[in-house]
């Protein structure tokens, strides 16, 4: 059930995301041509120098509508699912809770995904020529060269792949803490929407002062010796970057379980549709 439920999530919200992705796409190689023109030409005419300026414009606000779309798209689609009118025909279908929330929550994550790379894709064609493109791959080649020379690549990969995955728990961990705040506001009887907000808040300032509180315990540890790193101690530089992508893993997967067992809850047990 959990494909089926996938493939219909994807279903509904690709409508929205690929026509953002590819006018995105477009408006970087638009970008790009009007950067080209921009600093390949002394006298430009002023008109031309507008139009310019005004695609370079239009592709930093294709950024962002890309970017907030797919943070609207988790919301609305969450709220269409289980809040709405719809939530009474989804509530009844033979599916378990946890499935309606994986589904969403997956699929969500893939789109984030997708978003991060559209997005860096974008940029790398607005910004690079053909001539640059070849510089960027070379200089890739050579940090994977020097990795190897210090038999560091197996780390490097490792460090990557964590990389990866706190990126992963991080956009669950935001979009769990977005369900959480909506299934509490909305299992109130008036003013559903305004609760869901004040609950969204609440949540996201409590984890800040968590945050805050665990920093302020990091900062009376001896970090001079743990921070000493120079471009040839490469092994203490993984070691330190992998020790603190361990404790953003695992803080966010507490919140994750947190988040999720709020939602769970308040959507099997004090779900008010009323």
């Amino acid at each position: 059930m959990l494909s089926k439920s996938m493939k219909h999530e994807f279903r509904a919200t690709s409508r929205v995301m690929l026509p953002l992705f590819a006018a995105l796409l477009l408006m970087s190689v638009v970008a790009h041509f009007a950067i080209q023109l921009l600093t390949g030409a002394n006298n430009l005419h002023w008109l031309l120098e507008t139009i310019s300026a005004i695609v370079i414009a239009l592709f930093a606000i294709s950024v962002v509508a890309v970017a907030v779309g797919v943070l609207i798209l988790t919301v609305s689609r969450f709220y269409r699912s289980f809040l709405s009118d719809e939530g009474y025909l989804n509530m009844t279908l033979p599916v378990s809770v946890h499935t309606h929330i994986f589904s969403r929550l997956i699929v969500a994550v893939i789109w984030y995904a997708l978003t991060v790379i559209a997005v860096l894709l974008a940029c790398l064609i607005m910004g690079l020529n053909l001539h640059e493109w070849k510089e960027f791959f070379v200089a890739i080649g050579d940090v994977l060269r020097g990795l190897s020379e210090q038999h560091l690549t197996g780390r490097a990969i490792l460090l990557g792949l964590e990389t990866l995955l706190a990126m992963v728990i991080g956009c669950s961990f935001s979009s769990l803490l977005l369900y959480a705040a909506m299934a509490v506001g909305h299992s109130f009887n008036r003013h559903k929407k305004g609760m869901s907000v004040l609950f969204a808040f609440v949540f996201y300032y409590a984890i800040q002062i968590i945050g805050v509180v665990g920093i302020a315990v990091l900062t009376h540890m001896d970090w001079d010796n743990w921070f000493d790193i120079t471009a040839e101690n490469a092994t203490h530089a993984l070691n330190v970057f992998q020790a603190l992508l361990g404790g953003v893993i695992g803080v966010n997967l507490i919140g994750c379980a947190l988040f999720y067992f709020i939602t769970h809850h308040f959507l099997s047990r004090k779900l008010n549709l009323e």
